[in-house]
């Protein structure tokens, strides 16, 4: 029986993912008359997970309401009036991460109080597969299967940032389009890779848990730069606002102009209310930091024990400029103005 091997991710400088990063090399014996069936291995689980390294700040494990970022970048600053007020107003008022209160809960677990961490990672061992952090019934479909989806189909481009040692630092994901179910033949239509992998088609139910799954590379703080194509469309199907819950960004780490431009955008256009962040978001690219882990909360009543949930982090890009998404840009975009739109472009081309 021969052996099958995926092809190692290429580690292209700046390079985003391709299909041929996906391709795998599968390899079949020749039928005979004793051996009739043509035999596929499919690849197992990695058993070793990703190395990673956070080169971001370290994660708050609450966030911290009582120390304004603002306030240490003041020190050495001339107390003008204007400047700091500027300063306050492009600021986001959390310099780490926000621990976002919504959460995904997991499963019921035998703690009533909190384990070590030797024996909380032991125990998660024994409930998920090697470097899948969902419940599944088939490992074929891992991390790597879901992320294939998104890059094959289109509608993300996605890139992973290595250290000099190879290690995977943080990863990005620039939203080209979501697809929604009138883009498959039938809803329960099967559709090709365009490169060989193992499985080789996919369902549109295997695309919609593929914008989560791709996403969970790596539990405990793996940090993702999310933001939007300037050519996404701005219509999504009803699910992907479900996906936006949870890993959205809270708007508790905006900047004062920025919520301000939100609260704008919010007044003076239509839809329903809980459609209005991801909107706001697709107009005018503001991207964020996303990073998720597991922990213990006490969802059922006593004297039920702690259920293990994901939570979620999220914390404000500072090298976006607010002043793109302020009340001033907001009212432009929406009188018709093409100054904004020049200068979204001009970022994103940056």
């Amino acid at each position: 029986m021969s052996k099958n091997k995926g092809k190692a991710p290429k580690t292209q400088t700046g390079g985003y993912q391709s299909s041929d990063d996906y391709e795998m090399d599968i390899q079949v014996t020749q039928p005979s008359c004793s051996n009739p069936r043509v035999d596929i291995q499919i690849p197992k689980a990695p058993t070793t997970p990703i190395k990673t390294s956070n080169t971001f700040n370290p994660l708050l494990t609450q966030p911290n309401r009582s120390a304004l970022p603002y306030s240490q970048a003041l020190q050495n600053q001339p107390k003008t009036p204007k400047k700091k007020e500027a300063l306050i107003q492009n600021t986001s008022p959390f310099p780490g991460y926000f621990v976002k209160s919504t959460f995904e809960p997991l499963i019921l677990t035998k703690y009533r109080t909190t384990p070590s961490v030797h024996e909380f990672r032991v125990n998660n061992s024994k409930i998920f597969a090697q470097g899948i952090h969902w419940f599944s019934d088939n490992i074929s479909k891992n991390q790597r299967f879901y992320e294939f989806i998104l890059v094959d189909s289109g509608s993300a481009d996605i890139k992973h940032e290595r250290d000099s040692t190879g290690k995977i630092s943080y990863s990005k994901i620039i939203i080209n389009k979501v697809n929604s179910s009138d883009d498959w033949i039938e809803p329960f239509a099967e559709k090709d890779f365009s490169k060989r992998f193992i499985p080789q088609t996919y369902s549109y139910n295997d695309y919609k848990n593929a914008w989560s799954r791709a996403l969970l590379l790596e539990d405990f703080d793996h940090p993702w730069f999310i933001t939007f194509n300037k050519l996404c469309p701005q219509r999504f199907p009803i699910w992907f606002y479900q996906w936006w819950y949870l890993f959205c960004p809270d708007q508790a780490i905006y900047p004062p102009i920025c919520t301000k431009g939100f609260e704008t955008s919010v007044a003076q256009t239509k839809g329903d209310l809980y459609q209005k962040p991801l909107l706001f978001h697709t107009k005018f690219k503001i991207p964020w930091i996303v990073c998720w882990s597991y922990n213990l909360r006490q969802i059922l009543p006593q004297p039920y024990p702690l259920s293990l949930i994901r939570e979620f982090k999220v914390k404000w890009w500072n090298k976006f400029d607010p002043v793109i998404c302020s009340p001033e840009a907001v009212q432009s975009f929406l009188q018709g103005g093409r100054k904004l739109e020049r200068a979204v472009k001009d970022f994103n081309r940056q």
